[in-house]
This record gives structure tokens, C-alpha cells and sequence, in this order.
């Protein structure tokens, strides 16, 4: 059985309840795909949430950092800014119509948190797309053994389920 180690995060100042929401679905999907998983049941807020949750990955745990709503890059690197293993940093499409204001911003958490990350030495990969459940026909392979579930993308008249994966490197300025 795969072993996940998961970190969501959120802000108050963010649409809470959708990203609680996001972070069920994602530990169930995880859950039926076969992988184990811990890591706090509520969004974390602030770095020092990271320690209070008493969140300390194993070794052996795939990283997944899920960005239920915005947040900036201090919950990613107290959780995960020491990893040796690539760390799954995962955005959610926001459910806000086109040109509304957006209710999570996850996607841009991700990009906060994977810059981070990467300038502390931390490989990362970016998966972008809603947890939605095996069933639904749409798992994918990341980071291993683990699979990952990802969202649909609508576009041309046709659905279609899709991955983007992203490692990030860069060198040392």
C-alpha cells in the first residue's frame, strides 16, 4: 500500500468551506486509489498549524501539499521545505463563473509554495485538477506508486481528463 503525508492549505480570508471541501475529496480519492493517508483533517492556516497538528512525514510517505485555497509559502515550507523526496504540490480549479472573484486561488498558492520550495532545494511537481473519485475513470499516475486524481478540462466542444506535471529545478543564484 502507497503512504501519503498530506498538508492542505487554506485562508479564513478565502472561501473556508470549499476548501474543507476539497481536502475531503482529495483524502477519500487518495483512500480508494490504495494509499494511506495522514496528515492533518483541517486546512492549515499558518506555519506554526503545521507543528501543532503534530505533522512529521516519514521517510517512506509520498509529500502532497494540497492548496485548498490560497495561502502563501510558510505552511509548504515548515511542512515539506526539508523533503528529500519530490513534493506533490496540488491546485484545485476554482469553482468561481469566469470573471467573478475567485473563491479559493488555489492555483496560486501552488505557485507561491513550488517557488519556495524549489529555492530551498525541494524537487516538485504540480498537479492541477479537482480530487474526484476512481470510479469516475480518471486516475493517473504521479509521484510513484501513488496515483493521483485530476479534473476535467472542458475546451473544443470535448471533456477530457488531463494531468499537468511540472518538476521544477533551479540552481543556486
Amino acid at each position: 500500500m502507497s503512504r501519503a503525508a498530506l498538508v492542505a492549505t487554506g485562508r479564513s480570508t478565502f472561501a473556508w468551506a470549499e476548501g474543507r471541501a476539497v481536502l475531503d475529496r482529495a483524502r477519500a480519492a487518495l483512500s480508494e486509489l490504495g494509499a494511506a493517508v495522514s496528515g492533518p483533517n483541517d486546512l492549515v492556516e499558518f506555519a506554526e498549524g503545521v507543528a501543532a497538528a503534530g505533522f512529521a512525514p516519514e521517510p517512506d510517505q509520498l509529500p502532497i501539499l494540497l492548496c485548498g485555497t490560497f495561502a502563501d509559502a510558510s505552511v509548504a515550507l515548515a511542512a515539506f521545505g526539508r523533503s528529500r523526496r519530490p513534493v506533490i504540490v496540488w491546485a484545485v480549479r476554482d469553482p468561481a463563473a469566469p470573471g467573478d472573484r475567485l473563491h479559493l486561488n488555489s492555483l496560486c498558492g501552488a505557485n507561491l509554495a513550488a517557488h519556495a520550495l524549489v529555492r530551498s532545494g525541494v524537487e516538485v511537481r504540480l498537479v492541477y485538477g479537482d480530487p474526484v473519485q476512481r470510479s469516475s475513470g480518471s486516475a493517473r499516475s504521479c509521484g510513484g506508486r501513488l496515483p493521483v486524481t485530476c479534473g476535467r478540462q472542458q475546451g473544443g466542444g470535448e471533456s477530457r481528463w488531463v494531468t499537468w506535471r511540472l518538476t521544477a529545478r533551479c540552481g543556486r543564484p
